[in-house]
Formats: C-alpha cells, structure tokens, sequence
C-alpha cells in the first residue's frame, strides 16, 4: 500500500499503533503540504512567507499528533485549525512590529499643533484679551488672576 492509497487517519492510527509518530508526521507532511501551503498563500498572498509558516504548521502538528482524536474531526480540518492559528499568531507578531510604529508617528505629529489650531488659539486669546479691557479694573484683575491660578 503506498502513500495516496492511505489516509490521514489511518497513518495515525497505524503511528498510534507502533508508537512511530515521527515517521507519520513525515508522511503527512508529504500528503498534505500542497493543502496547507495553499491556505498560507490564500491567508497572507505572499509566497515568500509559504515555506516557512509550513514549516511552523508542521511542527505544531508533530507536537500535538497525539492529540488528535478522529472522533471530533476528520484530520483535514484539525490541520486547517492549526494551519489558521499559525497564520493568526504571524500576523499577531506582523501588526506589533507595525503598530508602535503609527502610534509613534501619530504621537510626534500630534506633539505640535496643527496651523488652523494655532490660528484659532491666538484669535481666541484676542477676543478674550478685547471683552477684558471692557471690564472694569476689579473684575480684569480677578479674571487674570484665575487664569493665573490654572
């Protein structure tokens, strides 16, 4: 019986068997990388990132074979549960590497005021500066005083 004529479930089973998970995952991994890589592509369109996320896939596979129960899902799709988190916990590293970025740029533009902010500001401080001259002296001095105190 070769590899095409086997499936996924009974190459576990057999491992399961004959305790030879290493070999299984090995033979997994040639019946199924064409699928798992194809969901990489598709998750991210990049295929420069397809080897090595494959890689990744397969070694949370070796790690968790034992695991797998064929009861709850055929293995096809436990593989596709493990492929999307792998891509998941990528672009979880992806966005905190981009991220801080933005949030300092946005940091450092905010850090000065925008021109029509500046111009507004000062026509503010004018018409307040206006209305005060029109108070008598007590009130202007109470007035300076609390914006003093700020």
């Amino acid at each position: 019986m070769n590899l095409e004529d086997k499936t996924n479930e009974e190459i576990i089973a057999e491992a399961k068997n004959n305790g030879g998970f290493a070999k299984a995952v090995g033979l997994l991994y040639l019946k199924n990388k064409k699928y798992v890589c194809h969901i990489i592509y598709n998750f991210f369109g990049k295929p420069d990132m397809v080897e090595d996320l494959t890689q990744d896939v397969f070694i949370n596979v070796q790690t968790n074979i034992e695991k797998y129960n064929p009861q709850r899902s055929k293995f096809k799709t436990w593989l596709f549960k493990i492929t999307k988190n792998v891509c998941n916990g990528h672009l979880a590293v992806i966005k905190s590497r981009i991220l801080p970025f933005y949030e300092f740029e946005y940091e450092n533009c905010r850090a000065f005021p925008m021109p029509d902010e500046e111009i507004m500001e000062k026509e503010r401080i004018n018409m307040i500066l206006k209305q005060a001259d029109k108070l008598p002296n007590t009130l202007r001095e109470a007035l300076v005083e609390h914006f003093l105190q700020e």
